[in-house]
């Protein structure tokens, strides 16, 4: 029943919001504010907008997939051996022929009718997404990371909000900001120089350099938009309703994702967090793989976040332009297309793989061949050749040739070797984690390693709640079913104290696997994400959710979408199982799954 790309999840009408909600669900929770208080024209206006275009969208991809399901459906019981009354149905009702005929789609016709749908909303979607911005840009940074996911009509645009994220910000009006957030402090004529360009933008806000008095080096700073929050809080509380009506097993999960969205909104926070973080993971053992910006505290205020500044290119744009270079160096195409499967090909090569690369560490050791290799003909070969052009006649005739870099590659299972790393370490042993890791809030920096500039999203669970995703990691890399479904039913602090109908293992275990773990065929039985999620609804529907669990689920899907843009699929109780391991032998030594390595380690 595995249908292409056309069955995958799309960014339009409801079914976005899907992918937003990370998790396997989570208890419903309330906001502080009561959204009555942002209600207003403009936000109605928003609403409005919203259900005029994405429910038309929803319905019509939700009409063509029913189709498909009953033309599966028909088909299996028209075909069924021994089935003596359905033989005797067909033959007295030809009408059952034709409505298979006219009404129902086989997969290639409903590919071509995705196609269409594709065609037809994905610009009307980017449209609206651009001009709404703010949630709808949050939505579109997550569904950039899986190319699995979305149709390559709404990646195409979606990838572009990764660092490209548009505010609605006058001329002149971040400085107004930056400035009213100082007044009345000591450090209100502290602006010496600003840049009206801004260097980054964001869901919320835009990042501006700037120059304080008495100070050598520029500073970032980070400005919220009027009015987002009141424009944030709207369209989540938009998304929940629509879902509610439509798919209402999403709700809790979102409402613990728009929990942990609206801590965004007080810089002041942020830069408590940044604070807190760069003492936990960049002043311990990840000091010389990663950089975090570090905050003037005193000068922030809930619009304004005034920090160093990173020197440093986006992930994405970073890894584009090694590809680029490369290619140059190579005499070959610079497209997308391109750039990615020249790249891949000679890692293959390097690491004898004919396929996709298993793991991070067998990607980063073929980078580091590969780029070993490009090194040398570059000092052997390439610069011999220019200096003695150089030397010659030629040189007079044709001009001297300069000096170019070496077109080495961004080693992206260094990259992925880290992100899983850093994680790992602010997840199992500081409890304290990043909940937005996507490739927009990530730069490369000259030296190698990583910036990580955004911790808007810092989410804090307790020991217990770490302990039982540690016991989680070990069980789903044992393939341990009941061991699963155990951790995720069990009441705190034992498990993550979800709760389902009918207590399925298979159900619980597969779920859990695909949020936190994996998303192979064997665990999506060939579906694509939403009729995954509505299968496993089918099967066994969710009561209570385990609402710490939805967070760190959030992290495992976003990293496993860097590794599948690259061609590399990650298995992340594998990356994480030195982790889960360490913090067991602290907190619960005698755990039967840690026992159970520790005789398989001694038997080796």
């Amino acid at each position: 029943m595995m249908l292409s790309v056309g069955r995958r999840l799309v960014f339009g009408g409801g079914t976005a919001a899907l992918a937003a909600a990370i998790g396997v669900t989570a208890t419903t929770t309330t906001t502080k504010t009561s959204s009555s208080e942002y209600f207003n024209y403009e936000n109605a206006k928003r609403t409005t907008t919203f259900w005029y275009h994405a429910l038309p969208a929803y319905l019509s991809y939700r009409y063509v997939q029913r189709r498909n399901e009953l033309f599966h459906r028909f088909h299996q019981k028209q075909n069924r051996p021994g089935d003596e009354d359905d033989d005797v149905m067909s033959s007295s009702f030809p009408l059952s022929t034709m409505f298979s005929s006219f009404f129902l789609l086989s997969d290639t016709d409903a590919n071509a009718e995705y196609e269409k749908l594709h065609n037809y909303f994905s610009p009307i979607i980017e449209k609206q997404v651009w001009e709404q911005r703010g949630f709808y840009i949050k939505h579109a940074q997550f569904l950039s990371t899986r190319d699995d996911f979305v149709p390559e009509k709404y990646l195409e645009w979606c990838k572009k909000v990764q660092d490209q994220a548009p505010t609605k910000l006058e001329k002149g009006e971040a400085l107004k900001i930056a400035e009213e957030s100082l007044r009345g402090t000591k450090y209100e004529n502290a602006i010496e120089y600003w840049e009206e360009t801004p260097i980054g933008v964001a869901s919320i806000g835009a990042v501006h350099r700037c120059r304080l008095r008495g100070e050598s080096k520029t500073c970032v700073v980070k400005v919220q938009a009027p009015e987002v929050e009141s424009r944030f809080r709207n369209d989540v509380d938009t998304m929940i309703f629509f879902l509610r009506l439509f798919q209402p097993q999403h709700v809790p999960p979102l409402k613990e994702v728009q929990r942990n969205f609206l801590n965004e909104f007080d810089y002041r926070i942020e830069a408590e967090n940044l604070r807190e973080m760069k003492r936990l993971i960049e002043d311990g053992k990840f000091s010389d793989r990663v950089k975090i910006p570090e905050p003037k505290v005193e000068m922030c205020s809930k619009n304004a976040l005034f920090m160093e500044e990173i020197e440093g290119v986006p992930l994405v744009r970073g890894v584009k332009e090694s590809y680029e270079r490369f290619l140059k160096a190579t005499g070959k195409s610079a497209d997308a297309n391109a750039m990615r499967h020249s790249a891949n090909a000679l890692l293959a090569d390097e690491a004898k793989n004919e396929t996709n690369f298993k793991d991070v560490e067998e990607t980063a050791r073929a980078t580091r061949k590969a780029n070993a290799m490009i090194r040398a003909k570059f000092l052997l070969i390439d610069e011999p050749i220019r200096l003695a052009y150089n030397l010659s006649p030629l040189r007079l005739v044709f001009g001297k040739s300069e000096k170019k870099p070496s077109a080495t590659l961004v080693n992206l299972g260094d990259v992925l070797r880290t992100m899983l790393d850093v994680h790992a370490h602010e997840i199992f042993e500081c409890g304290t984690f990043n909940g937005d890791p996507h490739p927009g809030n990530i730069l490369l920096m000259p030296d190698g390693r990583l910036g990580l500039i955004d911790y808007g999203q810092t989410v804090r669970i307790d020991e217990c709640a770490r302990r039982a995703y540690a016991k989680l990691v070990l069980a789903l890399l044992h393939e341990d079913k009941e061991e699963v479904a155990r951790l995720v039913w069990s009441s705190p602090p034992d498990g993550f104290g979800g709760k389902t109908k009918k207590r399925d293992v298979d159900t619980a275990y597969k779920l859990a696997t695909f949020w936190n773990d994996r998303d192979t065929p064997d665990i999506t039985e060939g579906l694509n994400l939403q009729e995954f999620i509505d299968e496993m609804e089918r099967r066994d529907p969710m009561i209570d959710t385990p609402r710490q669990m939805v967070m760190i689920s959030r992290v495992s899907v976003l990293l496993r979408g860097m590794g599948n843009a690259f061609d590399m699929r990650l298995r992340v109780s594998e990356a994480w199982r030195k982790h889960a391991r360490a913090l067991l032998k602290k907190t619960d030594p005698e755990y039967y799954l840690l026992k159970k390595e520790e005789a398989e380690e001694e038997k080796k």
